[in-house]
């Protein structure tokens, strides 16, 4: 077995037990790796000093959010003090549980970011490809060839009060059209993170933040924020932007 399984490894010259880089996340290694690439291309004084983000004004905004035809959902929780590489490693261990949570439910989620100023706020975005699911879900059951778990699974929906259709066998295998438990994304966020969400993952700090003050906005409804807070509009320009500085 490997001694390091961190995709970047800079040994310790102290200690050779020891990466030093094992805190560079795999994301910002392959950005690294790109940037590199292109600035061999194309040398820039850009790569070392981008350019400073402009915001959107507020017309182009909401027209940047509605184009999109997406959900876009802002989570704003309340910061508490802490030592930034503290808080940063909760907010991204809460935002790893929740992305967990939005796939169990089937909330397609095609990209998410966090900020924070370290002092009084943190934003989570999550962007769905829609917020809303249908009520039906299709549930697979267990293959034919396995007569005790089809057994079970009879049991358990042939009378069910939440079954739309089924079951039936298709592909060799049980299968039952039953409610979906959410269909509003919201309504998910709402009912797992009320009082901290411990049980949804949420670390310490943030499920603190989150008893503390906690408010959702969908779409444009994060436009007052935006207006009042510069740094956070300037990183909400650069997400819906998507593109690396130094592409620009």
């Amino acid at each position: 077995d490997l001694m390091f399984k961190e995709p970047l490894i800079v040994v310790d010259p102290v200690d050779e037990s020891r990466n030093v880089a094992a805190a560079v996340k795999e994301k910002h290694l392959y950005k690294f790796i790109a940037a590199s690439r292109q600035f061999l291309e194309d040398p820039s004084i850009r790569y070392f000093y981008p350019p400073e983000t402009i915001p959107l004004g507020k017309e182009e905004l909401v027209q940047s959010i509605t184009s999109r035809g997406t959900t876009l959902t802002f989570l704003k929780i309340g910061c508490v003090k802490a030592v930034p590489d503290i808080l940063w490693g909760q907010i991204y261990r809460s935002q790893r549980s929740l992305r967990k949570l939005f796939k169990q439910y089937d909330f397609k989620l095609i990209r998410d970011a966090v900020w924070s100023d370290e002092k009084n706020t943190i934003i989570m975005i999550f962007e769905f490809e829609s917020g809303k699911l249908p009520p039906l879900k299709k549930h697979l059951g267990p293959p034919l060839m396995k007569t005790a778990e089809c057994r079970k699974f009879l049991s358990k929906h042939i009378l069910s009060k939440e079954r739309f259709s089924g079951p039936y066998i298709e592909d060799g295998r049980w299968v039952v059209e039953t409610r979906r438990k959410y269909s509003d994304v919201t309504e998910l966020i709402r009912e797992k993170l009320r009082g901290g969400g411990k049980n949804a993952g949420m670390a310490d700090l943030i499920a603190e933040g989150i008893r503390k003050d906690f408010k959702i906005y969908l779409d444009r409804e994060i436009v007052d924020f935006y207006v009042s807070n510069m740094d956070f509009a300037k990183f909400l320009t650069d997400y819906l932007d998507g593109r690396p500085k130094w592409l620009r």
